[in-house]
C-alpha cells in the first residue's frame, strides 16, 4: 500500500513516518503545493493523509486538485481541531474522506488505513 502524507508539522511527518514506514510504501512533504505537483506525476497512492490547516495551500483546494487528478482518491484528514468548515468538506466529498483526530493512536490510524484500502477492493 502506497501512502502520501502531507502535513507542514515535521514533527508529525516524522512520527507517521517512522510508524507507517513498517508497514506501508509512504512518500512524505511538507508544503502542499510540492505535493499536488509530485501527484500530478505520481497519482497512485492508496491513502493521502494531510492535515486540514495549511499556510500555503488551502486543503479544500488541495482535495479539489487532487480528485480531477483522480476522482476515486482516498483521505485521511486531521486537524489538532475538529470544526465546520472540515465537516462541510467531509460531507461533500463523503465518498472520500475520512477524518482523525490527532493525535490518535498509532493502532487505530493503522487500523483505519487498512479499513480504507480493504474498501477499495
Amino acid at each position: 500500500m502506497k501512502v502520501l502524507i502531507v502535513n507542514e508539522d515535521e514533527k508529525i511527518t516524522d512520527l507517521l513516518n517512522q510508524y507507517l514506514l513498517k508497514f506501508y510504501d509512504v512518500t512524505i512533504f511538507s508544503c502542499p503545493i510540492k505535493a499536488l505537483v509530485h501527484y500530478a506525476t505520481y497519482c497512485e497512492y492508496d491513502i493521502v493523509f494531510s492535515d486540514y490547516q495549511s499556510a500555503k495551500l488551502a486543503m479544500n483546494e488541495f482535495i479539489d486538485q487532487v480528485l480531477l487528478i483522480n476522482p476515486k482518491q482516498k483521505f485521511i484528514l486531521n486537524s489538532a481541531s475538529m470544526n465546520n468548515r472540515l465537516f462541510d468538506l467531509a460531507n461533500k466529498y463523503e465518498d472520500n474522506i475520512y477524518m482523525c483526530d490527532l493525535p490518535a493512536e498509532k493502532e487505530i490510524f493503522k487500523a483505519l488505513c487498512g479499513s480504507i484500502v480493504d474498501s477499495n477492493k
